[in-house]
């Protein structure tokens, strides 16, 4: 059995099944696979760019000076002089973090992560998987981003942001589990799920190639510390698609706006509704549970609702497509009873 030119299908236990290609579903999976890439990006990356950020004599038996400047004092037997090959130092290696310091730094991002495992299964039931998903990737995001900046101050700061990182990213598999739980019909599942599994292997691979491209270059010294070393941007490219996963629902709306472009006598309108459902109104129902597109989370409205109009404004500049704020009204609005009576 078909319906509308084979685009939907009943399969042999009646079940009404719709293509995967070209799908909202299989465009949730790709963003995840961003989602995870990126974050995975994150985790990995340090561990290639504390190479070009850390001096080498760093190991050395480090002495300050009465101005707190570094001096390096070499421990070595005398004997071993004439076997010792001096160490070069690229221009972006200033920081003196030794090995002990280095090794707090790279692991203390699982402390974080071993924390927020079983926190996050429960968190996700009270915020959403869409909401709770796009606040982990931008916590880690925001950590990664600033971790250039705090350097400078000393390697507690960077340590406690790699706690941070981590601690976000500790949420990142029980929501994702509980997303697809919700998102994705239970034949797509494990190959959504497996679409954006690859990315935390992307992520890591990218991230270890491209590290160590950030290490060749240097700016000179009238250049502020956080924008004068290569490895700086390597972080700030790793941490700048802070929040880009905050649209999935209204993205979805948005389509069907900008589908209407391609006939040129029409335009789309993006509707905002703001409402609280403490208010007394017309009753509207949530019916993601019964709806055929569960992705799209639908609320059932009645005829009789009323909604103020707010904001209406341009979308991404474009004359044809628009954005429209409303807010519900409520049945004891003044407003609204003296627009009744004179109608």
């Amino acid at each position: 059995m078909t319906k509308t030119k084979d685009v939907y299908t009943v399969n042999e236990s009646g079940e009404l099944k719709a293509p995967l290609v070209c799908s909202h579903r299989l465009l949730l999976a790709f963003l995840a696979f961003l989602g995870f890439f990126l974050c995975y990006a994150q985790r990995n990356g340090l561990a290639v760019g504390i190479v070009c950020m850390v001096n080498p004599d760093a190991d050395n038996m480090t002495l300050f000076d009465s101005s707190d400047t570094p001096m390096i004092e070499r421990d070595i037997p005398a004997a071993c002089h004439k076997h010792t090959v001096q160490k070069s130092r690229s221009e972006s290696q200033v920081l003196f973090w030794p090995k002990s310091t280095r090794g707090v730094i790279l692991g203390s991002f699982y402390w974080g992560y071993a924390l927020t495992q079983i926190a996050s299964s429960v968190a996700v039931n009270i915020f959403g998987p869409k909401q709770f998903l796009a606040m982990l990737i931008c916590v880690s995001s925001i950590a990664t981003l600033l971790l250039p900046v705090v350097s400078k101050f000393g390697s507690f700061l960077v340590v406690l942001l790699r706690v941070v990182a981590g601690a976000a990213q500790g949420g990142l598999w029980p929501t994702i589990f509980r997303f697809w739980a919700t998102w994705a019909p239970a034949s797509e599942r494990t190959t959504l799920l497996s679409f954006q599994s690859s990315g935390p292997s992307m992520g890591t691979i990218v991230s270890l190639i491209i590290g160590g491209l950030f290490c060749g270059f240097t700016f000179n010294d009238s250049i502020p510390f956080i924008f004068r070393f290569g490895w700086a941007y390597f972080f700030y490219l790793l941490g700048k698609s802070i929040c880009t996963k905050g649209c999935t629902k209204q993205q979805v709306s948005l389509n069907f706006a900008r589908k209407s472009m391609a006939l040129s006598d029409l335009i789309g309108v993006l509707f905002v509704m703001n409402i609280d459902p403490s208010i007394a109104s017309t009753p509207f129902a949530d019916i993601h549970g019964i709806s055929y597109f569960k992705g799209e989370e639908e609320i059932l409205f009645s005829v009789h609702f009323i909604f103020r109009l707010g904001l209406i404004k341009q979308i991404d500049g474009n004359n044809r497509l628009w954005q429209v704020d409303l807010t519900l009204t409520s049945d004891n609005d003044p407003n609204l009873h003296s627009f009744a009576e004179q109608i």
